[in-house]
């Protein structure tokens, strides 16, 4: 997007033709929403992962689905957070696995709640 507002007669006159986008989500994110924005998603992020991974008071007891669901909802965001560092965003997944993540966290407050 910077580069096509910015750069469009050094596109035009480079000799493939073209120039690829970032490759690096975290990056784009800098370059577009600013530091603020970054520091906001990278710490929803880790608060998403801190509360996914972490085991409730009742350890290894409860319902399968308190365990486990959350569980594999981080390691969908787990999987989604590390191809971030080599591609960007595609907008087909982003949703999905956001989704994903904020039922396991759903999942795993509700868990929470059950303890209290």
């Amino acid at each position: 997007m910077l580069t096509n507002d910015n750069y469009k007669v050094a596109i035009s006159q480079s000799p493939y033709q073209a120039i690829d986008n970032i490759h690096n989500e975290y990056l784009n994110l800098l370059l577009t929403i600013g530091v603020i924005g970054l520091i906001s998603y990278l710490s929803l992020l880790l608060s998403s992962f801190k509360t996914l991974f972490t085991k409730n008071d009742r350890g290894e007891e409860g319902d399968f689905s308190e365990r486990v669901f959350p569980f594999a909802a981080g390691l969908c965001l787990l999987c989604y957070v590390s191809q971030a560092v080599i591609n960007i965003a595609v907008p087909m997944v982003l949703p999905v696995i956001f989704i994903l993540s904020f039922m396991g966290l759903g999942e795993k407050v509700r868990a929470i709640g059950k303890v209290k």
